[in-house]
C-alpha cells in the first residue's frame, strides 16, 4: 500500500505510520512502527520514560506565540481529520506539526499521536482520537511528579474511548522562573490544546504528592518528630 501511495504523489496521500500484530520493518522503510494494535499504553509508557530521561534543571523552552498559534492549527486540522476522515487535512495537520518540530504518528489504527522530535523542550504530548464515543478531554498536568496520574488517565482515555488526551512535557517545577507550571502559565501548548479543543467537558487526572496531602490536611510544614 505504502508503494502504492509513494508512486502516485497526485492523490495527495502521505502515510503517517504503520501499527500491525505482525510487523515487518523492512516493508515500511522510513516510517516509523509503533507497534501492535494493542500498543496506545505501551506508547505512553515510554513516553513516560522518554520525559524522565530527558529533562533537566530549566530545560523547558517556551513557545513563541507563533509556534502556539502553528500548534493550534493543526490541532484544529486533526480535529476536522476526526470527523471527516479527510486526508487532506490530516496531511495538513502533519505539515504543521513538522515546523513546530513535532511527529504525528497512528496507533491502533485510530489514535493519533502528536510528540516532540528530539531535543525535547518539554512540550507535552497529544492523542486525538479519530472514533470517540464521547466528546471529553482527558488531562495529565503533572505526569512526573504525580504517582499513576498518567497510567490512571491512559486506562480511562482507552475504556472510555473520550475524544483527546493531553500529557504535560516535564516537571511543574523544572524552570526556575515557573515557566514550566502549566497552572501558572498560560503560554504553553498544554494550554492550547486546552482551549483548542477541550475549554468544556474536561476530566483533569491528579495524583496526590507529600506536599499535596499536608497542605490538604491544613500542615503546611512537615511536623517535627515528638510534637502533635
Amino acid at each position: 500500500v505504502m508503494q502504492k501511495i509513494k508512486r502516485s504523489p497526485e492523490l495527495g496521500y502521505r502515510v503517517v505510520g504503520f501499527v500491525d500484530d505482525n510487523i515487518d520493518v523492512s516493508a515500511v522503510q522510513t516510517v516509523s512502527v509503533l507497534g501492535n494494535t494493542d500498543a496506545l499504553p505501551e506508547v505512553i509508557k515510554n513516553e513516560k520514560i522518554n520525559l524522565f530521561t530527558s529533562y533537566h534543571k530549566n530545560s523547558f523552552i517556551s513557545p513563541l506565540p507563533k509556534e502556539m498559534e502553528i500548534f493550534a492549527e493543526a490541532v484544529k486540522a486533526l480535529e476536522t481529520y476526526a470527523s471527516t476522515h479527510s486526508q487532506k487535512d490530516l496531511v495538513i495537520g502533519r505539515n504543521l506539526l513538522d515546523r513546530i518540530n513535532y511527529t504525528l504518528s497512528l496507533v491502533e489504527t485510530h489514535y493519533l499521536f502528536l510528540h516532540e522530535k528530539g531535543p525535547r523542550r518539554g512540550w507535552g504530548s497529544y492523542v486525538i482520537n479519530t472514533a470517540p464515543h464521547n466528546g471529553m478531554v482527558i488531562e495529565v498536568p503533572a505526569p512526573l511528579e504525580e504517582w499513576g496520574a498518567l497510567e490512571s488517565a491512559t486506562w480511562l482515555f482507552t475504556s472510555m474511548q473520550c475524544k483527546a488526551m493531553a500529557v504535560g512535557g516535564t516537571k511543574l517545577s523544572i524552570n526556575d522562573n515557573g515557566a514550566s507550571n502549566t497552572f501558572q502559565n498560560p503560554f504553553t501548548l498544554f494550554s492550547t490544546f486546552h482551549r483548542t479543543l477541550g475549554r468544556r467537558n474536561i476530566l483533569q487526572i491528579r495524583g496526590h504528592t507529600a506536599k499535596s496531602i499536608r497542605v490538604l490536611s491544613g500542615q503546611r510544614t512537615t511536623p517535627s518528630l515528638g510534637k502533635t
